[in-house]
């Protein structure tokens, strides 16, 4: 009898410790698997900050200057970097529980998607940059043109200097270190061109509104042309959008272009003011009749109002160098050169009149050839103009091709305490990506 209840008893038990031990593993495998979320988040969090970390570390000078947050590195440092800061925030500390000891096993980053020699990348921070300074909602073509004045940052195209008294005025300059050209990211890109338009395509115009608009004025606001203060020093070409415009080497010849442009422009507008105007038509015409009577009368007609529409351009261009201004679209008063003028062969200097203070810069005609040129043009060309002058003012080294604004990255943890999980349980496999 006693047996029989000894034994009951010792199955009971037995039975107990069945129930016990099936419990604590259900347990510990809760436990367990509340760990290995936990170390999951605790580890994203201490990724995510590493590569927060990687971000911070923008140049502050490309900032500074250009608006533009670009991380200058490669991707060994990135992947050293990305290491260092999640083993250091992995390390046990003396004091400190440390419930995860995880461990890095391997990191691989990925600049190459965010490379700012990308045109889409590099415009897209432009535009944001730009959206917080200027403001455009509800401005048109037409309306824009008449607030472009205010855009003009200077007057006065020479400035004294306050040491000496004397008046100071950076000489146009030509790049010829074929070293430093062929390491431009115009070259890297393929696009090694030196163009000349003599009329930028019209269907450019379109770049008067929306983003072509922030990017237009965003050259106009962080690059110099001709007529700026000659204190801004520190970069290398005087002509910075004109080198935007055409693309030469060479300061002399990209002011030459953009004269030729303009006077070509304006010769164009004035020729249609000729034509639309009824005392200048039937000047013209009478002089065509009195110099060639005939049949050959029309073509004369033809050859006077190109060189009337000319010469008046080409006093208008004169005007707009010495920091007049010029309308758009003229009236009889604005007009100033005459026909007889034109028919003695004579062109009047530029003329200081009442209205001179009426119409756009010349800054404001940079505008309008802007807007008519080519978008990835233009953002190629402030590539290279952004690597010269980092070179010439901070780095020697400088190449935008180095430059990322962002990083992709894979990284294995190992879970060192997760003993009752096989190894291949206790890797963790985490992605990320990290944008400006």
């Amino acid at each position: 009898m006693n047996n029989r209840l000894n034994n009951k008893r010792g199955s009971i038990t037995v039975l107990l410790l069945l129930f016990l031990s099936t419990f604590l593993l259900v347990i510990i495998i809760f436990a367990e698997a509340a760990a290995v979320k936990a170390a999951r988040t605790y580890s994203d969090g201490v990724l995510d900050l590493a590569g927060r970390s990687i971000l911070s570390e923008y140049d502050r000078n490309l900032k500074d200057d250009y608006g533009i947050f670009g991380i200058i590195t490669d991707k060994d440092t990135v992947e050293q970097k990305m290491r260092y800061y999640a083993k250091e925030s992995f390390r046990r500390n003396n004091g400190v529980m440390n419930f995860f000891h995880m461990s890095v096993n391997e990191i691989k980053a990925d600049l190459s998607p965010y490379a700012l020699t990308n045109l889409d990348l590099l415009e897209e921070q432009i535009i944001d940059y730009m959206k917080f300074r200027i403001t455009v909602e509800g401005l048109n073509a037409l309306a824009l043109l008449d607030k472009l004045p205010v855009l003009n940052r200077w007057s006065e195209i020479e400035t004294e200097n306050k040491d000496d008294g004397e008046l100071i005025k950076r000489e146009p300059r030509t790049l010829k270190n074929k070293k430093v050209i062929k390491r431009l990211p115009s070259y890297e890109l393929g696009d090694n061109r030196e163009e000349f338009i003599l009329l930028p395509n019209l269907d450019g115009l379109s770049n008067i509104t929306g983003n072509g608009l922030y990017l237009n004025l965003y050259l106009l606001k962080k690059f110099r042309h001709r007529l700026d203060s000659p204190e801004w020093q520190d970069t290398f070409f005087v002509n910075e959008v004109e080198y935007i415009l055409f693309g030469s080497f060479s300061d002399e010849s990209n002011y030459k272009r953009t004269k030729m442009t303009l006077t070509a422009l304006r010769t164009g507008i004035n020729t249609a003011h000729i034509y639309s105007d009824t005392s200048k038509r039937k000047a013209v015409i009478t002089a065509a009749t009195l110099l060639t009577p005939g049949p050959e009368a029309a073509a004369t007609q033809i050859a006077l109002a190109g060189a009337w529409a000319t010469a008046e351009a080409i006093n208008d261009v004169k005007r707009l160098e010495k920091g007049g201004k010029v309308p758009l679209i003229k009236t009889e008063d604005d007009w100033v050169i005459s026909l007889d003028h034109v028919l003695e062969e004579i062109i009047e200097p530029a003329v200081e009149d009442p209205d001179s203070e009426k119409g756009l810069s010349y800054e404001n005609y940079l505008f309008l050839l802007l807007c008519m040129t080519d978008r990835e043009k233009k953002l190629v060309g402030i590539m290279n103009l952004i690597q010269l002058n980092m070179k010439g003012n901070y780095y020697e080294d400088f190449l935008m091709s180095r430059c990322y604004s962002g990083v992709d990255y894979q990284c294995i943890l190992e879970r060192k305490n997760g003993r009752i999980l096989p190894p291949g349980l206790r890797l963790g496999q985490f992605k990320a990506s990290h944008v400006y």
